[in-house]
C-alpha cells in the first residue's frame, strides 16, 4: 500500500513538472514575441566567437539593448581590423544608434530573425540577431572595417 501511495505521488510530481515546464516555454514564447514586436528587449553577449579564432567566454557583461527609437551596443571585438579605430582605446564595438531599419521574423519553432542596419554608425553594416524559443540567441555582427564575429547569449530584461 505504502509502495503504491509513494508512485502515485511520483506520477503525481512528474505530470505536475512536465506541465509546468510546458508553461514555462509557452510563456517565455510569448515573452520573446512581445519584444520582437515592440523592438523592446537587450540581448546579453555570453560567448564571443571570432571568425578565425577560437570561442571566447565573456565574463563582463556586454550588451545590446534595443528600443523603438535607439540602439545601443557595447560588444568585445576579438578580429582582424582593416583600418584603424579612431577614439576607442579597446578596440570594442560601441555605438548608439537613432536611425535605423529594423526588421523582426519569425520562423520555424518559435525562432526569430532580427535585422538591424544601422544608418548612422560608421563601422556596423549589418547585426542579424537568430532568437530561439528558449531565449537563447546568436548575434551576427558585419563591419565595414573588420572581419565579422558573432556572439552567442541569451535574451535579458
Amino acid at each position: 500500500m505504502r509502495t503504491h501511495r509513494y508512485s502515485t505521488l511520483l506520477v503525481c510530481l512528474v505530470a505536475a513538472f512536465t506541465v509546468t515546464g510546458e508553461l514555462c516555454a509557452q510563456d517565455t514564447q510569448i515573452y520573446i514575441a512581445n519584444c520582437m514586436r515592440q523592438k523592446k528587449f537587450a540581448f546579453q553577449a555570453q560567448l564571443a566567437r571570432p571568425a578565425d579564432g577560437s570561442n571566447r567566454v565573456l565574463s563582463t557583461e556586454y550588451r545590446m539593448d534595443v528600443s523603438p527609437d535607439s540602439i545601443s551596443v557595447v560588444l568585445p571585438y576579438f578580429g582582424q581590423s582593416y583600418k584603424p579605430s579612431t577614439g576607442l582605446t579597446d578596440g570594442s564595438i560601441r555605438f548608439v544608434s537613432r536611425k535605423f531599419d529594423y526588421t523582426a521574423e519569425q520562423g520555424k519553432r518559435g525562432k526569430w530573425v532580427i535585422s538591424i542596419k544601422p544608418k548612422d554608425a560608421t563601422d556596423v553594416q549589418q547585426m542579424v540577431l537568430t532568437l530561439f524559443d528558449d531565449g537563447t540567441g546568436l548575434l551576427q555582427v558585419t563591419s565595414t572595417t573588420r572581419q565579422p564575429i558573432s556572439y552567442a547569449g541569451r535574451l535579458t530584461d
